[in-house]
C-alpha cells in the first residue's frame, strides 16, 4: 500500500489500492491507515487510483466544542454555534457566555454589540444599527449566559480598516469573540473565547 501526503495547498491523502494482502472494505482499509495518520474529520471519494481521502483545500483548524477560552484575571468565555453549516443568505448566529471566577467585581457584557468578532484572525466591531438603549455594559455579575452573537453581513467593520465589513462566502471560518469586562476603576479586562468552526455552503448546492 502507497500512500502519498501533500501538506499545504493540497490536502488530501490518496491511497492506492493495490494490495498484496486478502481483501478489505474501505471501512478497514481506513483503519489501517489510521495506525499512523488521524483521519478525523476528512470526507473521501473513490478515484481511477483508489479513494481521495478529504479535498483539495487549505488545511483547516479543527474546533472542539464546549471548550472555554484561556481566562484572564478570572474572566473566561465559551463561544458555541447552534449548527456548524450555514446557508448563503443565512445570518450565523452564535452564544457566549462569560464567567468571572476572579476576586474582583467587575461589569460584564450583555450584548453582541459589545463584542469584538475574530474571523480567521481578522478583528471586527459591530457598526450596525442597535435599537438597545443601555449603558455600556450591565450591572456587576458573576455570570452571563447566551449572549447571541449575529454575523450580519456588513455590519461589523474590521479593526483599524473602516472600508474593510465582514463578508462570509462560501468556506469555512474560524470564529472567536472578545469581551472586556470593566472594573470600576482601572483597565478593562479583554478575553477571548474558544475558537468555533462554521462553514458557509452555497444557497443551492450543484448535483453531484
Amino acid at each position: 500500500m502507497n500512500i502519498d501526503v501533500f501538506i499545504g495547498e493540497h490536502e488530501y491523502l490518496e491511497i492506492i489500492t493495490t494490495m498484496r494482502m486478502k481483501s478489505v472494505t474501505f471501512e478497514e482499509l481506513l483503519h489501517i491507515a489510521g495506525r499512523n495518520v488521524s483521519m478525523g474529520g476528512f470526507k473521501y471519494r473513490k478515484t481511477d487510483k483508489g479513494y481521495l481521502i478529504g479535498k483539495q483545500n487549505a488545511a483547516q483548524t479543527t474546533v472542539q466544542a464546549n471548550e472555554w477560552g484561556e481566562p484572564v484575571e478570572g474572566v473566561q468565555i465559551q463561544l458555541r454555534a447552534d449548527k456548524q453549516v450555514w446557508k448563503v443568505g443565512e445570518t450565523p448566529i452564535l452564544k457566549a457566555d462569560v464567567h468571572n471566577t476572579g476576586k474582583r467585581d467587575l461589569y460584564l457584557p450583555y450584548c453582541y454589540f459589545q463584542a469584538e468578532v475574530e474571523v480567521d484572525g481578522r478583528s471586527y466591531r459591530w457598526t450596525g444599527p442597535s435599537n438597545i438603549l443601555r449603558p455600556d455594559h450591565g450591572p456587576y455579575a458573576r455570570q452571563r449566559e447566551d449572549i447571541e452573537i449575529y454575523l450580519h453581513l456588513h455590519s461589523w467593520t474590521a479593526v483599524g480598516d473602516f472600508r474593510q465589513q465582514l463578508g462570509l462566502k462560501p468556506g469555512r471560518y474560524v470564529i472567536r469573540v472578545a469581551f472586556y469586562a470593566k472594573p470600576d476603576d482601572g483597565q478593562p479586562i479583554r478575553a477571548v473565547s474558544n475558537p468555533v468552526e462554521i462553514e458557509i455552503q452555497p444557497a443551492t448546492q450543484p448535483p453531484e
